[in-house]
């Protein structure tokens, strides 16, 4: 089975970025531009971080919204009693704030206990929404929260989760001895370690990041590595390659040896393996250092 990871900053993908670098002027301006018009001019910043919080999650902006419609929310949450006749008492001031207050409160302690009796197929529509908001290449990789809940919600994201996002590994080049070698970065040993096979088989997309030389110098290449499943053919590699520098015969040659190796092993195996990895970091090292 795959390893929880414990290494700090792996997961900032997911995280909701908490605006630290950011002035309050700026994140006052974007909250009014996405119709959050009443804050004061003197709020603090964990309120305004708060407030971007909530857009980024595409939560209800409860503060356009009058008394009545807040009253009915809150009561189809049962967060309050509908009357047993209408009330003639006239609305206060302190109301409107009152009710966004507790829907908003309502809104961060929000849980959905039924999930798991939902459909499996409706679970995995679920899966797949959540992978597509998640970006395209992750340069940190860590599973996601949700395969950490239970053995089944774990089962059924990870090959979704694997099979919608680029997976990013990075190599650097270091000095042993009288030779020059290329080692995965502690994030991409970490993710390899923490991978089932099966989980690696899962992977349909890669990108080698491989970076040369010090950072005043500093040259590189990124390959774009496509798996396609299919029964007949195994894996199917299609590559795209990227580079810091203009072409010439060395990135000529990696790009030859690369595709000549994983179309050798798309002849031999229908997966991707961590030996399979491996051998491709060696074939870069070859060609490269």
């Amino acid at each position: 089975m795959d390893h929880p990871s414990f290494c700090v900053g792996w997961d900032n993908y997911r995280r909701l970025d908490d605006y630290q670098d950011t002035t309050n002027y700026v994140l006052q301006t974007n909250a009014e531009a996405a119709d959050y018009d009443d804050i004061p001019t003197n709020s603090r910043k964990t309120y305004l971080i708060a407030i971007f919080h909530r857009i980024s999650r595409q939560q209800l902006n409860y503060r356009n919204c009058n008394v009545n419609e807040l009253r009915t929310f809150a009561i189809q949450r049962r967060l309050a009693t509908a009357p047993a006749a209408p009330s003639r008492r006239k609305v206060r001031d302190g109301d409107h704030k009152r009710l966004v207050r507790l829907l908003e409160a309502a809104d961060e302690s929000a849980t959905f206990p039924g999930f798991l009796d939902l459909s499996a197929k409706l679970r995995c529509l679920v899966y797949e929404h959540y992978v597509a908001s998640l970006p395209k290449k992750l340069q940190v990789p860590a599973q996601p929260p949700i395969a950490k809940v239970n053995k089944l919600l774990r089962t059924e994201s990870l090959p979704i989760f694997y099979h919608g996002c680029q997976i990013q590994l990075h190599l650097q080049q270091q000095q042993r001895k009288d030779r020059k070698i290329l080692k995965f970065s502690n994030d991409s040993q970490l993710f390899l370690n923490s991978l089932a096979p099966k989980s690696l088989a899962e992977i349909h997309s890669l990108h080698i990041a491989c970076s040369l030389g010090s950072s005043a110098s500093y040259m590189g290449h990124e390959i774009d590595i496509q798996l396609k499943k299919s029964e007949k053919a195994g894996v199917q590699v299609k590559k795209r390659f990227k580079g810091f520098m203009l072409q010439n015969a060395r990135t000529r040659s990696i790009e030859v040896a690369l595709s000549d190796f994983f179309n050798q092993e798309s002849q031999r195996k229908k997966e991707l393996t961590i030996e399979g990895v491996y051998a491709a970091r060696r074939k870069l090292e070859d060609t490269v250092v």
